[in-house]
């Protein structure tokens, strides 16, 4: 495992012959077949999303909140006390309460999950020596990915091929310009500024 993540690390110094080498790719793209077999064996180009909470459980962790803990307490007392009517009054409202709270929950929920499907990017590719539109995430490692101004960039890669390059980072630096991008041997450039 070591060995494989020390590859993964270094793989933005190999030169764009030796990564299309490795990820059995050309200028023409993968074949159908390729990244069917990849996208098999590695999966989807997508985050691991923790799963969902079921409903029961948000439903117990409505009463974890402090007033709730006390209200809890105050109806069992006046049940002791034999106050059934505030009792019930009590715990019809807590009851109430976690209702609408996971109602709430799972609506925000499927909201979420609304925006995500709309929001999903596609991605123009390389397969079989012709452009392709496909969901971004059956991207496969090898895959040649080409970019317009305005895209979204699908996932990590190499630039193969730029053209007055720039690209907005800001959700992932903060940063509010964008950055410029170019085609460039990585080693030699950093070997540069050691020296």
């Amino acid at each position: 495992m070591e060995n494989k993540e020390q590859a993964q690390q270094a793989v933005y110094k190999e030169t764009i012959d030796s990564l299309m080498q490795q990820t059995q790719s050309s200028t023409d793209g993968l074949s159908t077949t390729q990244a069917k077999e990849k996208l098999e064996r590695d999966g989807l180009n997508q985050l691991k999303e923790k799963p969902k909470k079921p409903t029961w459980k948000l439903f117990l962790e409505t009463f974890k909140d402090a007033m709730v803990i006390v209200l809890l307490i105050v109806a069992l007392i006046q049940m002791v006390m034999g106050d059934y009517i505030e009792f019930l009054v009590i715990f019809a409202v807590l009851m109430l309460n976690s209702i609408i709270s996971v109602v709430q929950t799972k609506k925000a929920e499927g909201s979420l999950e609304a925006l995500k499907n709309l929001s999903a990017p596609d991605a123009r590719v390389i397969r079989d020596g012709k452009e392709k539109t496909i969901p971004a995430n059956e991207l496969v490692v090898g895959d040649i990915v080409l970019l317009d101004a305005g895209d979204y960039v699908p996932a990590d890669g190499r630039l193969l091929d730029a053209g007055s390059l720039k690209v907005d980072e800001g959700m992932l630096t903060g940063e509010s310009t964008s950055a410029e991008k170019e085609v460039t041997d990585i080693t030699s450039r950093s070997e540069e500024h050691t020296s």
